[in-house]
């Protein structure tokens, strides 16, 4: 359950051709002790078909083309609606819209991006766009369309902050944090219950997942990701020993909670439990809600 070091990802990239079915066989196991032989379902809609002026012959999309295919423009946002609850009522991870040609218009983008920020209000589900070149201001109008995240720091302090912010562009998405340390600030700027607390400590799922909830909503985000732990090296109990971490994500979907239990540093247990963080994010950023 931890994340790859990046001398384990090295190794992975450095594989010999000798050993790729080996590489492959190991990577079915992993795959098969945490999802089973269940797949992902994605549904994909062709947003805009044929009429691209490209001449790759072997696409059927391209000004050369002869294949008999439907041609027409970008389709209207009640029919991308549509095809979005079709997707979630068929348990859709992912909702992918596809458009034909070289690179989307000015218009096209308009239209996807107001198109992509009604549906996520209306329908529980990842969206992807596929349209071909992006000037870096076409992206920009794109992604400000989608998520938005806000993050509750206690044991890691602000470092997942620093790592997101680290990234130039991260305003687009990042509306900030709290870094509460002390269980009267998980209180007072995050909303989580004294009673709460007192059941069950500032270290649990429970209280991580206030944390998210009280994140999200007081930052108007839409998604809220928390975290709470003993880092060391003093601090921890029997019950829950140094490198006991509990975290959640706040989404649309729900609340996801869990708790790592990591070993090294307190350097490496903070830095263990931010990616892992950031990686549970991305899940449900990238895949949409999945079950807990």
């Amino acid at each position: 359950g931890e994340v790859l070091s990046r001398e384990e990802c090295r190794q992975v990239l450095g594989c010999p051709d000798t050993r790729l079915l080996d590489l492959l066989a190991a990577a079915y196991r992993v795959r098969e002790r945490f999802c089973g032989h269940r797949v992902h379902l994605h549904m994909l809609i062709n947003a805009k078909s044929g009429l691209c002026p490209e001449d790759c012959h072997y696409c059927s999309q391209s000004a050369v083309s002869t294949a008999e295919i439907e041609k027409y423009p970008l389709v209207s946002f009640e029919r991308l609606l549509a095809g979005a609850r079709r997707a979630k009522e068929a348990r859709s991870r992912r909702y992918c819209i596809v458009l034909s040609g070289r690179g989307a218009t000015d218009h096209e983008i308009d239209a996807l991006a107001e198109a992509v920020r009604r549906i996520k209000q209306e329908v529980d589900i990842g969206i992807c766009c596929s349209v071909g070149l992006l000037t870096e201001e076409r992206a920009r109008r794109l992604r400000e369309a989608g998520w938005t995240l806000a993050l509750a720091e206690s044991c890691t302090g602000g470092l997942i902050s620093s790592m997101i912010t680290a990234v130039p562009g991260s305003s687009v998405y990042f509306q900030g944090a709290v870094v509460a340390y002390q269980n009267e600030v998980k209180r007072a700027a995050l909303g989580v219950e004294e009673a709460t607390l007192g059941a069950h400590g500032a270290v649990s799922e429970q209280t991580a997942a206030e944390m998210a909830v009280g994140v999200k909503a007081r930052l108007q985000a839409s998604v809220g990701a928390a975290v709470s732990g003993v880092a060391g090296p003093g601090g921890g109990t029997r019950e829950k020993p140094v490198g006991t971490v509990c975290a959640a994500v706040a989404w649309p979907g729900g609340v996801w909670t869990w708790t790592m239990n990591l070993r090294g540093s307190r350097e490496q247990i903070r830095i263990r439990a931010a990616k892992r963080v950031l990686w549970e994010v991305y899940r449900r950023i990238g895949n949409g809600p999945s079950e807990k």
